[in-house]
């Protein structure tokens, strides 16, 4: 039988950063289903930015614990 092995440890800081950054994506995905159920069209280029916006937040978080 393998052994488990012990999680290592995360920076509660890195972990509360990447957890706001999740926040984000859960929200615009929220909205996005919403107005999708009920049948209005969806800005592409708007979620695109959001997206993008979300891509750049977690490389700043892993920059700035990549040091």
């Amino acid at each position: 039988m393998r052994r488990r092995t012990q999680p290592s440890e995360v920076d509660p800081t890195l972990l509360a950063a990447v957890g706001r950054v999740g926040s984000n994506l859960n929200q615009i995905s929220h909205a996005l289903n919403i107005d999708r159920k009920a049948g209005r069209a969806i800005d592409l280029i708007a979620v695109r930015t959001l997206l993008l916006a979300v891509t750049r937040q977690l490389a700043t978080i892993v920059e700035d614990h990549s040091r």
